[in-house]
C-alpha cells in the first residue's frame, strides 16, 4: 500500500518537474530576446569566461611552403566541424541547470539528517511545499496565470523571478530522496532493487507524459499554462502527502537501537553484520561511481533536446514527444526487465549493462542526423536511465546502517547532484565551443571510467557476500 502511495506522490511531483523540460531553453531564450538586464549581465560574464576556452579549442591548418604559397605558409579555415552558434541560451541554461543541482547537493544531506531525527513524513511535506512555492515563482516570472501566449514576451516577465524559482526548486527537491528512504524502510535488502523500481517507474511515467503535456500546453496556451499546470500538480501533491502519507521510520526518530537488537528486517545487511568491516569502503566506492557516471549522463541529458532541435529542427512539441519516447522505453525496462532480475550481483550487473548502453547511445547520438538514428541513441540512453542510478541507490541503501539511512541516502543524492551540477556546465560549454559531435563523443569516452570502477566493485561485493554467508 505504501509503495502504491509513493508511486502517486512521485508521479505528481515528477509530472510537475518534467513539464518544463521541452520549454526550458525557449524560456531562457525568451529572456535573451527581451534583453532582460540580469540575463544580459549573466550571459556577457559567462561568455567572457568561456571565450578563451572556445578560442583555444579552434584548430587551424597551415599549408606547407610551395610554389603557390608564401614561404611562411598560409592559414586556412578551421578544420570543419559541426556548425556552432553563439546561442546564449546554451550556456546560461547550463549554468541554471548546474545551480539547480548544486542546491540539491547542499540540501540533500540536511533533508536526510532531518528525516533521521524527526521521521520521513515532515520533511516530505516541507519539500512538497517548497516545490509548490518554486512553481508559483515560475508562474509569476512568466507574467502570471492571466497572461496569454503572446504576452509572455512582454515586460511583465522577469528573469530574476525565474532564477528564484530554480533556486527554490533545487533546494526543495527532496521528494525523490525521501521516497527512496521510505522504500528502504519498508523493504528487505533482497527486495530493495525491486522496491526501488517504483521510483524508476514513476520517473519513466513522468518523463513519458510530463514533457508531452508541457509541450502541448506551451504550443496552445503559452508557457504560463505550463507553469499553472505545475502549480496545480504541486498543490495536489501537498494534499496527498498531508492527508495520506504515514510515518514509516521503524524506530523512534533520533534513537539508535542497542547493539544486538537491530530490526530483523535489516539484520542481514552488510552494515549491520559484525563481519562487514568493508561496508564503509564499499559504500564510498558506490558513491564515487554514482558521481562520475552522473557527470557524463546529466551533462548530455541536459543538451539532448537542444541537439535534436539543432540537428533535425525539432519543435518544442517534437522534443516533448522525444522525451516521452525515452520515458516510455525506460518504463518498459523498469517494469519488464529490472524487476525480474534475481541474484546477489543483480545491482552491479544491471548497472554495468546500463553504462555500456549509455556509451553506445552517446556514440550513436554523436552521429545522428536523421530521426531513426536519434531514436536509436535515445532508446539506449533510456536503458541507462532505467538501470544505473536505481541499482547504485539500492546498493547504497543495503550498505547503510539502518539508524542513519536517511543521512546515507541524503549524502548519496548529494553526490549525485554534484555530478548533475558539474555535468551540464561542462558539456554545455563543450557543446557551445565544439558542437554536439565532439561533446557526445567525449561523453562516450568518459563513460569508460565508471564502467571500469563498477567492474572493480563486483569482486569486492562478492567477497563481502561470502563473509556474510
Amino acid at each position: 500500500m505504501i509503495l502504491r502511495l509513493l508511486l502517486v506522490i512521485l508521479v505528481l511531483d515528477l509530472l510537475a518537474f518534467t513539464s518544463i523540460l521541452p520549454v526550458f531553453f525557449p524560456i531562457v531564450r525568451l529572456f535573451d530576446t527581451q534583453r532582460d538586464p540580469l540575463f544580459v549581465w549573466l550571459a556577457d560574464t559567462t561568455r567572457n569566461v568561456l571565450e578563451p576556452f572556445k578560442a583555444a579549442s579552434s584548430l587551424t591548418v597551415v599549408v606547407p611552403p610551395s610554389s603557390s604559397s608564401s614561404s611562411s605558409g598560409a592559414p586556412l579555415d578551421p578544420i570543419p566541424h559541426e556548425h556552432v552558434n553563439d546561442d546564449a541560451a546554451v550556456y546560461v541554461g547550463g549554468l541554471l541547470g548546474s545551480l539547480f543541482s548544486l542546491l540539491q547537493l547542499a540540501s540533500s544531506p540536511l533533508v536526510g539528517s532531518l528525516a533521521d531525527r524527526v521521521g520521513r513524513r515532515t520533511p516530505m511535506l516541507l519539500c512538497a511545499l517548497g516545490s509548490l512555492l518554486s512553481y508559483t515563482c515560475w508562474l509569476l516570472a512568466m507574467g502570471g496565470p492571466s497572461s496569454s501566449s503572446s504576452s509572455s514576451s512582454s515586460s511583465s516577465s522577469s528573469f530574476g523571478l525565474f532564477v528564484l524559482a530554480r533556486v527554490l526548486g533545487g533546494a526543495s527537491r527532496g521528494v525523490v530522496q525521501l521516497s527512496t528512504t521510505i522504500v528502504a524502510d519498508v523493504t528487505s535488502p533482497q527486495d530493495r532493487t525491486r522496491g526501488l523500481a517504483v521510483v524508476g517507474i514513476a520517473f519513466s511515467l513522468a518523463f513519458t507524459v510530463g514533457p508531452a503535456v508541457g509541450a502541448v500546453l506551451a504550443q496552445r496556451y503559452g508557457v504560463e499554462a505550463v507553469a499553472s499546470w505545475a502549480v496545480a500538480l504541486a498543490v495536489l501533491n501537498v494534499l496527498v502527502v498531508y492527508w495520506l502519507l504515514p510515518e514509516t521510520q521503524t524506530q523512534q526518530p533520533g534513537h539508535k537501537q542497542p547493539n544486538g537488537h537491530q530490526d530483523q528486517q535489516h539484520s542481514h545487511t552488510f552494515s549491520s553484520s559484525s563481519s562487514s568491516t568493508n561496508a564503509p569502503q564499499l559504500l564510498n566506492h558506490v558513491h564515487a561511481v554514482h558521481v562520475v557516471f552522473l557527470v557524463v549522463f546529466a551533462g548530455l541529458e541536459f543538451t539532448l533536446t537542444y541537439l535534436a532541435s539543432e540537428r533535425l529542427g525539432l519543435s518544442e512539441g517534437d522534443n516533448g514527444k522525444l522525451l516521452g519516447f525515452i520515458g516510455l522505453v525506460a518504463a518498459g525496462v523498469q517494469g519488464g526487465y529490472v524487476r525480474r532480475q534475481q541474484g546477489n550481483d543483480k545491482e552491479v550487473r544491471l548497472a554495468l549493462q546500463g553504462m555500456v548502453a549509455l556509451l553506445a547511445g552517446l556514440v550513436v547520438l554523436a552521429l545522428a542526423h536523421d530521426l531513426t538514428t536519434l531514436l536509436v541513441g535515445s532508446a539506449l540512453f533510456a536503458f541507462a536511465s532505467a538501470t544505473v542510478v536505481s541499482c547504485l541507490t539500492a546498493l547504497a541503501s543495503i550498505l547503510s546502517p539502518q539508524d542513519s539511512l536517511g543521512k546515507t541516502l541524503g549524502l548519496f543524492r548529494a553526490g549525485g547532484q554534484l555530478g548533475r551540477a558539474i555535468g551540464p556546465a561542462v558539456f554545455s560549454s563543450i557543446y557551445w565551443a565544439r558542437g554536439g559531435h565532439t561533446a557526445y563523443l567525449l561523453g562516450a569516452v568518459g563513460v569508460v571510467v565508471p564502467i571500469l570502477m563498477t567492474i572493480a566493485l563486483g569482486p569486492r561485493l562478492a567477497e563481502q557476500h561470502k563473509k556474510q554467508a
